[in-house]
């Protein structure tokens, strides 16, 4: 059964049995990041406290939506999915040293990434958000590796399809739910442990069977998983170079590398692969209007507009910033006449990018943008996220050294990773201890 295949591989996990820690310790780095980034966001921050208080999985919700919030967070395009903002916080908050934190965030990526592989877009076509629906299955594997009770797990994964769940109706209106289904979800992950410890009654087969999950989305055959063919999800991570959906960054990529003046452009067309067109392309004069931060952050036309028409601006503005009158006048001109159109040749991340500019077509075409595993960013493209992070280069250079001195660390303790980059981080382990 596909439950016991599951269990063993978080099992091997644990035992050290996967050479792939590196990169799971490069994913915890980035999570950071991204954690520290989304301090910025006030607009979830201060909400969620006076909603949360100092409850005892305050810092978990906090977490996951923080992380997520700025659209800066890590991705497996083959699952669909964001791996980091579901995972690395439970296993933050339960284990007590680097090297198990490492391991623990190795096995939550196998877990959601599997299920994302197989169930994701089945979850897209019902406009449910993948991320928090499958993410609380790899946060329990996470969170139960970090505590060292494994045991508790088949109990977890039978009692999270009676929870989790994620709406896609942000994409509407903008509204901030996206970012506080990832923090729920973290606290769920945690939460369905506390229920297994206490032996509730739970289903056995969560994921096989004709009432199971799988069966729920037409699933009758669970196909073979990464791991048995030695491999990991964790090595397939997209990291990103923008702060914007990742089915926006190859539309990005596509206009920086045209380098157009920006006066002489008459009309932009944006081809998409269909699924990435549903949820960043479509409809054009709702696309085209974006004004919360969510909404430009899903929108290929915004994204387009302001890398052909301020590219210099371009961080700032996808983080929120608000472009000053010129340049603005710029990006709108821009914006007003783009389109985009559906291209099922084109990988799911792709872009075919036709700006008339000089009377002339100018084509520039993206089948992978950059942070794909097999485009992996530079080190100066990863420590600018830091630089953002912390609002100052030096110091966030030396945040990010610190950090990345102790993630090679096995012994080191999470505790002191944590105070380098989180003041909030609280000193007890989810299990109180």
């Amino acid at each position: 059964m596909i439950e016991h295949t599951i269990l063993e591989r978080v099992s091997a996990w644990a035992a050290g049995a996967s050479d792939a820690e590196a990169a799971a310790a490069a994913c915890v780095d980035d999570f950071l990041a991204c954690l520290m980034l989304g301090r910025r966001a006030a607009q979830v921050q201060q909400p969620l406290r006076r909603w949360l208080g100092a409850s005892r999985d305050a810092w978990l919700v906090e977490a996951g939506a923080l992380a997520h919030a700025l659209e800066w967070d890590d991705s497996i395009v083959r699952s669909v999915v964001h791996p980091a903002v579901v995972v690395v916080a439970p296993a933050i908050s339960a284990a007590r040293d680097v090297g198990t934190l490492v391991r623990a965030v190795g096995a939550g990526y196998d877990v959601i990434g599997y299920l994302g592989e197989v169930l994701g877009e089945a979850h897209y076509a019902r406009w449910l958000h993948p991320t928090p629906c499958l993410g609380p299955y790899g946060g329990a594997a996470a969170a139960a590796l970090g505590l060292g009770q494994l045991e508790l797990l088949p109990r977890a994964f039978g009692l999270i399809p009676s929870f989790a769940s994620g709406s896609m109706s942000f994409l509407q209106d903008g509204s901030w739910t996206k970012g506080i289904q990832t923090g729920w979800a973290n606290r769920l992950a945690v939460e369905v442990l506390r229920l297994a410890e206490d032996a509730f009654p739970y289903p056995t087969r969560p994921f096989s069977g004709h009432a199971a999950l799988g069966a729920s989305f037409g699933v009758s055959e669970w196909p073979q998983p990464l791991w048995e063919s030695e491999d990991a999800y964790v090595r397939h991570v997209t990291v990103k170079p923008f702060p914007s959906c990742r089915l926006t960054h190859g539309v990005i990529e596509a206009a920086l590398a045209l380098a157009l003046l920006p006066e002489a452009i008459e009309s932009v067309e944006i081809a998409l692969h269909p699924r990435a067109h549903a949820i960043v392309g479509r409809p054009d004069d709702t696309k085209r209007s974006a004004a919360t931060l969510v909404e430009r952050q899903f929108s290929a036309h915004y994204c387009a507009a302001v890398a052909l028409g301020a590219p210099r601006h371009l961080a700032a503005a996808l983080l929120g910033g608000e472009l000053d009158s010129p340049v603005a006048s710029t990006v709108d001109s821009i914006l007003k006449s783009t389109s985009a159109i559906v291209d099922a040749t084109l990988p799911l991340d792709g872009c075919r990018l036709t700006v008339r500019a000089g009377s002339r077509d100018h084509v520039s075409t993206v089948e992978i943008p950059q942070g794909d595993p097999t485009r992996p960013l530079d080190d100066e493209t990863r420590r600018r996220k830091w630089r953002t992070a912390v609002g100052d280069d030096a110091e966030g250079d030396r945040i990010a050294a610190n950090v990345s001195r102790l993630l090679k660390a096995p012994s080191a303790s999470v505790a002191e990773l944590m105070e380098i980059v989180d003041p909030n981080f609280p000193k007890k382990r989810v299990d109180g201890r």
